[in-house]
């Protein structure tokens, strides 16, 4: 990006993103030695120092990664496959481990090094860091506002909403100002957004998307949504409903799982299940 700013990059995203503007770059290869199967790379979160955080369920292991030498730098192995994960303050992220209904706390800096664990229900699936507290997605089909000692401070599922809600959410992001959250439900093919009171503001159903995976907030109301069954990503105005499809198996997408965009750079990252790699994408014209 030769001039402008990370608002002007944000506000210039929606436009600038289309099939037509990207160009397939070099994949970024994540598997070890040690790795006993083919990686399914099911979250990733950009970090300080240009680096990506992953978690690989297959391998029960996290990766991280340095996006400016597409090398990976560090491999640290769990007692159980890693769903989701969250950058936190202090060169941190927050790791969920749904088999063990926990939460861990994994230093950044330099290798991968655990520094605490936070006790959970089972099941806990998509995280996302907001101002000290945690919201985690339950596979079973609860919403839960956690601080960071693992103490719950609201929650939502279908009883308290008086109606089905939830089938399967998986995955959950926070906008770039903090004024919506937003759940995705692989069954039902929805993402409810929500205030962070967790009160429902809005369910958005798209013919585009089957089976609605990771999420990445470009800004107030346009959504990256990963269509893990229709094999595509797609751009998603949550006001208006609009949708757009960025990338499908033309340029080379099956089965994604997570989409993540770096403004500062023009570059967007997607993982699929089964890949290896994290493939990688830049904006032909950017600013």
């Amino acid at each position: 990006m030769s001039q402008g700013t990370k608002t002007d990059a944000t506000t210039a995203l929606p436009r600038l993103l289309t099939t037509e503007n990207l160009q397939r770059q070099a994949d970024i290869t994540v598997n070890t030695s040690s790795d006993q199967r083919n990686c399914y790379l099911l979250g990733m979160s950009l970090v300080p120092d240009n680096k990506m955080v992953l978690c690989d369920w297959f391998n029960c292991s996290m990766k991280l990664v340095d996006l400016e030498s597409k090398h990976l730098v560090s491999s640290f192995h769990l007692s159980a496959a890693p769903w989701d994960v969250c950058a936190i303050p202090g060169r941190k992220v927050a790791v969920t481990l749904p088999d063990k209904g926990r939460i861990l706390v994994i230093s950044t800096q330099g290798q991968l090094t655990l520094t605490a664990r936070i006790k959970t229900r089972q099941g806990c699936r998509g995280i996302q860091y907001w101002q000290d507290t945690i919201i985690v997605t339950f596979s079973e089909g609860t919403v839960l506002v956690m601080d960071m000692k693992g103490n719950v401070v609201r929650e939502l599922d279908n009883e308290n909403a008086g109606y089905q809600l939830f089938q399967c959410p998986l995955y959950v992001t926070v906008d770039n100002k903090g004024s919506a959250l937003y759940v995705s439900d692989v069954n039902k093919h929805t993402i409810t957004k929500m205030d962070l009171a967790l009160k429902v503001v809005a369910t958005v159903e798209n013919k585009a998307i089957n089976g609605p995976f990771a999420m990445f907030p470009l800004d107030d109301h346009h959504l990256l949504v990963c269509g893990y069954r229709s094999h595509n990503v797609v751009l998603v105005n949550t006001e208006t409903r609009e949708e757009r499809v960025v990338l499908g198996p033309d340029q080379g997408i099956q089965w994604p799982v997570c989409v993540i965009c770096s403004p500062e750079v023009g570059k967007f990252y997607v993982t699929c299940f089964g890949c290896d790699s994290v493939k990688v994408f830049a904006m032909r014209h950017w600013l």
